[in-house]
């Protein structure tokens, strides 16, 4: 690996000061918002020049990737359906549409527009991965892995190398995905990929330290990505949570802060309520209930809307903060049937029915998702604890224990509830 030492000696400076954001990052966001804008006059002025439109879907996509708010990716694909209704054999227009809908968890539809776009550009590279990232979004990880690993076979890049990675990483191959994402930063260097490329993998490998419970590899890789790319938003909530895990609740206060002013996510709203209850006080719970409040308002207004918007996201929310567990429940089946079926989407509906006190039902969705993923230690732990429930004591006992090996990927109350769950079927069979 060709990782330049001074990236680990000075990532901290990319963090000196938590509650200003970079102006790169402002920057950044401001040159996209001023392109939309343009590009938005110019095709209101010539409605039938398909050229301007498919101009503006474009500026708004770029605009999506930097924000990821469902809202952008929803213009874009206004903008792109028109192209597409007008031109339905035209080039661009179903490919941008496929990561248009993405954007906004409609993978069902993006698979099929990905599919025409592949129809029409049988030999584009782009093509392929497109494919390969809308079969991921839907969790078909074994369509996922292998179209990943024809594109690393054919050329080796950071964009085939990465996506190879997120596919072991979705199949629970935690040690592949780590070396493979480790060599696409290394072909990233030797091909001058971008800063803010070579950031997002080095925010996948923090991503993949946390869910080992290496809080300390965590933080130097996503300080890393903020030294590459200041403008990595995902890197600093992450950086916020780990904070959170070690105590700081006040410089996890000032990230958020900074991150909810650019990009007000649900479940970075519901990171900032958490870094406020941590802190403690009157204000402090006032200010929590405020952010709690307007990320799961976000949250349940994207329901209205086509798809399901961060529907996951709403489930774990209030079944972390003591929302309705039987509402939970219903939503995660409607997440598993009809938006993914990828690991994640049956770990959470087999919590959430366990919580719903549904635990006949949670216990083959909990062994499914373990089938999926079984390197994962938050479910790991979720899934000993449904299936002790579930009378499967020994399956569930060995599950929790592996899992509370690793106590620091996952809530510190979760640790508790399995602890808790040994202790109580200790003795039995």
């Amino acid at each position: 690996m060709r990782i330049v030492a001074a990236i680990l000696i000075c990532a901290a400076s990319a963090l000196a000061h938590p509650n200003h954001l970079p102006a790169a990052e402002t920057e950044a966001l401001d040159r996209c918002r001023e392109e939309v804008a343009a590009s938005s006059a110019k095709a209101a002025a010539a409605p039938d020049n398909l050229a301007l439109r498919a101009s503006l879907g474009d500026a708004c996509l770029k605009l999506a990737r930097i924000t990821t708010d469902h809202a952008d990716f929803a213009r874009a694909e206004a903008a792109l359906r028109k192209v597409y209704d007008a031109d339905p054999f035209g080039e661009w227009a179903p490919y941008g549409l496929a990561y248009a809908l993405v954007g906004q968890h409609r993978f069902a539809e993006a698979l099929a527009f990905a599919r025409r776009a592949a129809f029409q550009q049988p030999d584009e590279p782009e093509t392929l991965a497109l494919i390969c990232d809308v079969h991921l979004s839907l969790g078909n990880t074994i369509e996922s892995r292998a179209i990943a690993q024809r594109m690393a076979d054919a050329e080796i890049t950071l964009e085939s190398l990465s996506r190879l990675s997120l596919a072991q990483h979705a199949c629970g191959d935690m040690d592949e995905a780590v070396v493979s994402m480790r060599e696409a930063i290394e072909a990233g260097g030797m091909l001058d990929a971008p800063p803010r490329s070579l950031a997002w993998c080095r925010s996948m490998l923090g991503d993949f330290a946390m869910e080992r419970g290496d809080l300390d590899g965590a933080r130097v890789e996503h300080e890393a990505a903020l030294l590459l790319d200041p403008g990595c938003h995902h890197a600093r909530w992450q950086l916020a949570r780990i904070d959170l895990r070690a105590g700081n609740a006040e410089d996890a206060r000032g990230t958020m802060l900074s991150v909810v002013a650019a990009f007000p996510k649900p479940v970075y709203l519901v990171t900032l309520g958490d870094a406020y209850k941590a802190v403690g006080g009157a204000d402090s719970e006032r200010l929590a209930a405020e952010a709690y409040k307007t990320g799961e308002d976000r949250m349940l207004a994207e329901l209205g809307v086509d798809g399901l918007g961060h529907i996951r996201e709403l489930v774990e929310f209030w079944l972390l903060h003591g929302g309705d567990a039987g509402k939970a429940a219903d939503l995660s089946l409607r997440d598993l049937k009809e938006v993914r079926q990828d690991w994640g989407a049956y770990d959470t509906a087999a919590w959430a029915l366990y919580k719903a006190a549904r635990v006949s039902e949670a216990v083959p969705l909990a062994l499914e998702a373990q089938l999926r993923n079984s390197g994962d230690a938050r479910s790991q732990c979720r899934a000993g604890i449904v299936l002790i429930a579930g009378g499967r004591k020994i399956e569930g006992r060995r599950l929790v224990s592996l899992a509370l090996l690793r106590r620091d990927a996952f809530e510190t109350a979760l640790a508790a509830e399995g602890a808790d769950a040994l202790k109580s079927s200790a003795g039995g069979p």
